[in-house]
């Protein structure tokens, strides 16, 4: 099985996040028995060259290829060069979407309508569409009806439950809360400030810690407002390497996870966090019912509401050892459920059914 990877979006040394479960992906395939070629593009240099570059590369490679089926990555900004070889290249098509290029943050009604019509072309001319969730497969129907019977899952290289190993919890003097990800408005950041003030209100005497692991264009204001805490202190790491995830997560005890975009087709940073035991404080929103039972892996509370954030926060505070400890559990067991090996041979499968059913097509012609 020869496989052409094709993203916009692949980790380099400068960027060693940007884009890694595209490269876990790869990597998984090729475990899987996968003869697998790449057309990537990285995060650097300047970018209007980067994605001519990207588009001339995918155009000639998909034109001269030899592979039994092409898989891209993020079709509203991968799939112009590919778009030009396959009019005159009659391969299997497998589309992966992952968010933004259904569901856009903050585009003006042009640039989203141009976003939906080269991921609809795109997804039109797929013989296959993965999505990372039935959430988001059931978003990319709603949107795309004609391509619904095209839909398959695959939660987008799954969770490295080996590398991402139980940790005992074990909490201290004071409860860490963390955040792990980009620091912009639509993963709701914001609100744990927010619930942090009204638990203060509350109760002026409550002692935890919010940690933020990540960065972005929000950093500058969550540190004013963590400044106006009382008892509760912050603390601000900045980005983290992939490799330090496990350590950041081992270090405190439970996450949160308040986005609420539309276009959060997973949360694997929640997945990430239970495969090491912490339970989760998530917003219903996205995949993350799917994912998480309240009270059983974690909590969960309403997209957007601080008072329902600082509830469950103060849940998580007032529960004892055993309950952590059983919660815990319960969530290294819902992660293991998404093992990246598990994941990956699912998808190998996916694939070579692909390549079955097009030669059997043959065959018949």
């Amino acid at each position: 099985m020869k496989v052409l990877v094709i993203s916009n979006m692949y980790p380099s040394a400068e960027q060693p996040a940007f884009g890694i479960f595209v490269e876990r992906i790869a990597e998984q395939l090729a475990e899987n028995g996968a003869s697998v070629d790449r057309v990537v593009r990285f995060d650097r240099g300047n970018k209007v060259i980067g994605y001519l570059s990207f588009y001339l590369k995918s155009f000639l490679a998909v034109l001269f290829s030899r592979h039994d089926l092409v898989y891209l990555h993020f079709p509203s900004h991968s799939y112009l060069g590919a778009a030009l070889a396959l009019l005159v290249r009659d391969l299997p098509l497998v589309t992966h979407v992952h968010g933004a290029d259904v569901a856009p943050d903050k585009a003006g009604r042009a640039r989203e309508k141009l976003i939906r019509w080269v991921t609809g072309h795109c997804l039109r001319r797929s013989t296959m569409v993965i999505a990372p969730s039935r959430y988001f497969a059931a978003l990319v129907a709603s949107i795309f009806p004609d391509v619904r019977k095209k839909l398959q899952v695959s939660p987008s290289g799954g969770v490295d439950v080996r590398r991402l190993r139980y940790q005992v919890p074990t909490t201290g003097a004071k409860l860490r809360f963390l955040f792990l990800g980009r620091l912009i408005n639509g993963k709701g950041v914001h609100l744990m400030i927010e619930a942090a003030e009204l638990l203060e209100q509350d109760d002026p005497g409550l002692e935890f810690e919010l940690v933020f692991a990540g960065d972005g264009p929000e950093r500058g204001n969550l540190e004013r407002g963590a400044g106006g805490l009382a008892q509760a202190s912050a603390q601000f790491l900045g980005g983290i390497d992939p490799h330090a995830v496990a350590a950041t997560i081992a270090a405190c005890d439970v996450l949160v996870f308040p986005s609420h975009r539309k276009g959060e087709s997973l949360g694997l940073v929640a997945l990430e966090a239970m495969s090491c035991g912490r339970p989760v404080i998530a917003a219903r929103n996205g995949a993350m019912e799917e994912i998480i039972n309240d009270r059983e892996q974690g909590w969960l509370f309403a997209a957007g509401d601080a008072q329902q954030l600082a509830a469950a926060m103060r849940l998580a505070l007032q529960a004892d050892q055993e309950q952590i400890q059983r919660m815990s559990l319960a969530a290294r067991a819902r992660a293991e459920l998404y093992s990246g090996d598990v994941v990956g041979r699912a998808l190998a499968m996916l694939f070579r059914n692909v390549i079955g059913g097009r030669r059997a097509d043959a065959d018949v012609d």
